[in-house]
């Protein structure tokens, strides 16, 4: 049989005893697994698989003040148990006691009789709130503080009390506390901006949101900077288009504005995240090509035309005549310039076009391209 001993105020987790090994498991080696098998009324204790007993519920030593309890160690199958009784103190609780936590704090705006929190006190005392402001709030003979009605930060941020409990034989203890009234800020709206953006790369970026009277801002991230009088966001510098890694393309950042408290209104706060997006810049070469006049309707002029940037669009702007209801020449979205119409020589021995490629986001861009007709003796005669 293992002896403990406990008080009967002992809070949930303070240890009461560890069992060791040479008390359950003398010659089997070390057990993987404790328990408590009998006797633990109420589940007041438990323990782990180091074999330590810990309180686990309140004790009270006018209801029991004892408990005997059946530990189990098991190992690799083997169960052992051993006896430990565990002998609970009895505790003056007519005593006069102030302890606990000095510190508190509660958001502003709370509701009515929102509790603050507790001392805890006993030897039944009567207990009372001194100090300036003192009258915002309550105390239970048990120690339970609560705020009586609303607080306002931005009236008062800190309540230095004096709390006082007196025993019917004058007996008298005191603490000091602290309350701290935390700042509840009121939503604020950010407006002016898009959710998200697109850059081309080897540019800078800025964009200006809507004004707020009084506002202060903050944020951004890595390479962009948040101006702290109007919110507007920059780039530090032009903005790099990564190839190798496209995720290094994608930027977020928060901006953050606040408003402190004047004129009796609340202070506020808002944020709004922003994505942006560096996407690679579009180019296209200049080019000259030739092509048979009796070439016939879709063949192709010379390879694709060379673009990076990766382009969604050709279009051929100028220098592409009507004719029969026709374009003389056509273009894919892959650059492939083909014949759509009858090519003359002697009419017309070369065209200068204008090609334009497109992409969401980025600047159109345009290329020269001249395409030669190249003469076919057409009646054998040179």
């Amino acid at each position: 049989m293992y002896p403990g001993s406990v008080a009967e105020n002992a809070a949930i987790g303070d240890i009461v005893r560890d069992v060791l090994l040479r008390d359950v498991l003398i010659y089997t080696g070390n057990p993987t697994a404790f328990s408590i098998t009998t006797g633990n009324t109420n589940n007041a204790f438990s323990i782990n698989n180091s074999g330590q007993i810990t309180v686990a519920g309140a004790l009270d030593f006018e209801t029991t003040q004892s408990y005997t309890l059946t530990v189990q160690a098991s190992q690799d199958g083997v169960d052992v148990t051993a006896t430990v009784v565990i002998i609970i103190t009895n505790i003056n609780e007519n005593t006069l006691t102030i302890s606990g936590s000095r510190n508190f704090s509660i958001a502003e705006n709370n509701a009515a009789n929102a509790p603050v929190g507790t001392l805890t006190i006993t030897g039944n005392p009567t207990v009372n709130l001194t100090g300036t402001g003192s009258e915002k709030f309550a105390i239970t003979p048990a120690g339970v503080i609560t705020a009586l009605n609303p607080l306002d930060y931005e009236t008062k941020q800190n309540y230095q009390l004096t709390v006082t409990a007196t025993k019917d034989d004058a007996e008298t203890k005191t603490a000091e506390i602290t309350i701290t009234i935390t700042n509840v800020y009121l939503p604020l709206t950010i407006s002016g901006f898009n959710s998200a953006y697109s850059v081309v790369e080897n540019t800078s970026f800025r964009v200006t949101p809507t004004p707020i009277t009084g506002a202060s801002w903050g944020g951004g991230s890595g390479l962009f900077s948040v101006n702290p009088f109007n919110g507007t966001v920059t780039s530090d510098d032009p903005l790099a288009f990564d190839d190798a890694n496209p995720a290094n393309n994608v930027h977020t950042l928060t901006v953050i504005a606040g408003t402190n408290a004047s004129n009796g209104n609340e202070s506020g706060r808002g944020t709004y995240q922003i994505t942006i997006t560096v996407i690679e810049a579009l180019t296209i070469a200049n080019a000259t090509l030739s092509i048979n006049e009796n070439a016939t309707n879709g063949t192709a002029v010379g390879a694709p035309l060379v673009a990076t940037g990766n382009p969604t669009a050709f279009s051929i702007t100028t220098g592409n005549p009507l004719s029969n209801g026709s374009r003389v020449f056509a273009i894919n979205d892959s650059g492939q310039i083909s014949v759509s119409n009858t090519l003359d020589y002697e009419t017309t021995p070369s065209y200068t076009l204008t090609v334009e490629i497109s992409k969401d986001g980025a600047p159109n861009v345009t290329a020269q391209i001249t395409i030669t007709i190249t003469h076919v003796n057409e009646d054998g005669i040179n």
